[in-house]
């Protein structure tokens, strides 16, 4: 039977119109009218239908005609020619002897179950020297040419091994993720040793182990997959057997448009992993974010230590207890336990004075900073008066982060955990560092507001007011000098309508909890109950937790539509998938929602809550029931901020009932069409194709 040849292109006009207005918001924010009436749509249909019949034609064009249009364009059908591949003659003559392969030798490959050797002839003579390596050059050939000499040391058991960094390996170029975004990446970064298709390695935690992986990029004029080509070793340092066969991944990877391949193995002793950066690369973050009018919340515990492993023994006793396990009876076997099994509990209650653990004295000897951190503790312990008690360690600790870096706020983890005052000391501290850190920096002050904290109370929600019970005793958090505190019954608040909803959060708000907030979330890294977990409401989840009162927490992926269901997976790993950039970048249609769609709609609410105090802290009036309108108004010290919102409006022209707040002839601008509109009689017309108006200044 005759082979049908494939389409070239096998786009519809409905995939052209498709993608047409997924490019809008990129390339045209400003064009916010997507419906068929728009002029702008019109033409988009017009060179779609016109598309279409091009493509049609396209996909019915012989291969003759193919070929006169490469001609055209000065290709040439290439001719037949042998395979090539890279073949390593290694030396077995000592002293100064350099044998010579010479041109045309006969190579084979090994003869395999169903496959045959496969034979070879060298091309040219080739002398094979008894060389060392001498120098180490690191290029990078991107943007800013640099190029470096690496020191290294030769493996003492595998001399044709190179030591870096005295085994723990090294970093050749920085990237700049703070300042590039998080998929920065330069194919010109390489090290040079034998073969320009290295690249770092770095380590990864495999039960317990670490496991070495080395990123190997053909960079050959024929886009060949050269690494797969090698057989790939890494010494053991053992002896008898030093030497041992790499893993390679099952599949390549295709990286800007060359063939990528990953391997791996356990490597034993190859040093500590690092994975957070350096001081200067958390200085350049805060000061970055600044820059762009974003704070940096910092997660602290203060309840436990890591897992103990053999890289990180136990504390002593009067540092940390291992038991009991915490049984959430009351508030004792609540606070003085151990959350899980292998997580020591930091004794927080004792005021008794302790001595530095010997693990971490050695650890900052070892790095070069004892002096510099014993003088520290001896400067804090006499400027606070407090004893040298675990709990006001670790408070040093975390607020040298705020001192250093101007930190604008905590998240506080495992906040039941510890005795409530405890976050009162931690606040005062860190109030206090905050003001220090902006008096020796001006420059990088973002405003005069205060230190943040929200705590993280497993199991709080609005509903109970200030107060958490723990069955013999309620605490109020907020008195410890919180600011909010994260709301764990949002997602279930937020099955109701609309207005219940937002009266409801604007009633506690601004009734018993005022003067502070909650944090609302409809998922997020460990709540595996999220609101819309299939992600079918992408839409209505994202304007209920943008318009609702209170601060919201958008869990990445929420923005976006990513999956919280991954199959294979199991547990909290569902809900922390990779981000779904290339789902983003095709504009994927998830439950008939276009994931561009989704993303804007974000944009648009978290745009009018940046520009707007009162959506998230003004009170809530409604001023309509059908349709659906209401109002927000915020005062403080003199400054009034007040907008309208509507929604489940009938798309095309509406008139919009404003509850007497603006003055006639106001200009007031919809958030989410980007139009304008003059107040006339209390009253505003918005014409736009979206079910959504947000008013405001």
């Amino acid at each position: 039977m005759p082979i049908r040849p494939p389409n070239l292109d096998d786009r519809r006009y409905d995939d052209i119109v498709r993608e047409a207005k997924a490019l809008v918001p990129q390339y045209c924010p400003e064009w916010t009218n997507l419906g068929d009436a728009d002029p702008g749509i019109t033409l988009v249909q017009l060179f779609a239908w016109m598309t279409e019949m091009t493509i049609y034609r396209l996909n019915r064009v012989p291969d003759k005609t193919y070929i006169h249009f490469l001609n055209f364009i000065g290709e040439e059908r290439r001719q037949a020619r042998p395979a090539m591949v890279p073949v390593t003659f290694e030396p077995r003559t000592e002293g100064d002897a350099v044998p010579e392969i010479p041109a045309y030798t006969r190579c084979s490959t090994k003869m395999k179950e169903g496959r045959d050797a496969l034979h070879y002839l060298t091309t040219e003579m080739v002398t094979v020297h008894n060389s060392n390596i001498t120098r180490v050059v690191a290029v990078n050939a991107g943007i800013r040419p640099m190029v470096r000499e690496i020191p290294f040391d030769v493996h003492p058991i595998c001399p044709k091994a190179l030591l870096f960094g005295g085994g723990a390996g090294i970093q050749l170029f920085k990237m700049d993720p703070i300042e590039h975004g998080p998929r920065s990446y330069t194919p010109y970064q390489y090290l040079y040793i034998a073969h320009d298709d290295f690249r770092t390695m770095d380590f990864e935690p495999a039960d317990g182990q670490k496991v070495g992986r080395m990123i190997i990029r053909s960079a050959g004029a024929e886009n060949l997959p050269v690494g797969a080509l090698f057989k790939w070793e890494y010494c053991t340092g053992e002896e008898g057997s030093p030497w041992t066969e790499v893993e390679l991944d099952d599949e390549e990877a295709d990286v800007l448009g060359m063939p990528e391949i990953g391997l791996k193995t356990v490597l034993p002793g190859q040093g500590d992993m690092k994975h957070f950066g350096t001081e200067e690369d958390l200085a350049r973050l805060v000061e970055t974010a600044h820059r762009h009018g974003i704070r940096i919340v910092m997660d602290v515990i203060i309840n436990h230590t890591g897992p103990v492993t053999d890289l990180d023994p136990v504390w002593p006793d009067e540092w940390v207890r291992t038991g009991p396990r915490c049984t959430y009876q009351d508030y004792e076997s609540t606070v003085t336990c151990t959350l899980v099994e292998n997580l020591p509990d930091i004794r927080t209650e004792s005021d008794q004075e302790v001595e530095l653990p010997l693990q971490l004295l050695e650890k900052w000897s070892g790095e070069g900073r004892l002096e510099q951190e014993l003088a520290g503790l001896d400067a804090f312990f006499a400027r606070t008066g407090y004893p040298r008690a675990p709990r006001y360690y670790l408070i040093k600790w975390l607020t040298d982060f705020v001192r250093k870096y101007g930190i604008d706020g905590y998240r506080l983890d495992t906040a039941k955990h510890i005795e409530e005052d405890i976050w009162g000391e931690l606040g005062k501290e860190a109030r206090f560092a905050f003001a220090r850190w902006k008096e020796e920096h001006p420059e990088l002050v973002l405003d005069d507001r205060d230190f943040y904290m929200v705590g993280e109370v497993y199991g709080y929600g609005i509903s109970g007011d200030r107060m958490f019970g723990f069955g013999d005793r309620d605490v109020d958090f907020f008195a410890q000098g919180i600011d909010a505190m994260i709301n764990f019954e949002f997602k279930e608040r937020a099955k109701m309508s609309f207005e219940q909803l937002f009266s409801y959060y604007s009633e506690k708000l601004n009734g018993p909890l005022k003067g502070v907030s909650v944090l609302n979330y409809i998922s997020s890294h460990d709540d595996g109950g999220p609101f819309d977990k299939t992600r079918r409401k992408v839409i209505e989840a994202g304007t209920k937790l943008l318009l609702t009162p209170g601060a919201s927490q958008i869990y990445y992926g929420d923005e976006s539509s990513r999956l919280l269901e991954i199959p294979g997976t199991k547990g909290d790993a569902n809900l922390r998938s990779f981000m779904n950039w290339e789902e983003l970048e095709s504009n994927t249609v998830r439950n008939g929602v276009p994931l561009s769609e989704v993303s804007l709609h974000y944009q648009k609410l978290g745009q009018f809550r940046k520009a707007h105090p009162a959506v998230g802290a003004g009170l809530h009036q409604m001023i309509s029931e059908e349709p659906y309108l209401f109002s927000r108004v915020f005062e403080r010290d003199g400054y009034r901020d007040q907008v309208v919102a509507g929604l489940d409006l009938d798309p095309g022209e509406k008139e919009i009932e404003l509850g007497g707040l603006f003055e006639e002839g106001s200009v007031l601008r919809d958030y989410y069409s980007g139009s304008e509109a003059t107040v006339r009689e209390g009253r505003v017309t918005i014409d736009s194709p979206h079910d959504v108006v947000l008013l405001g200044l």
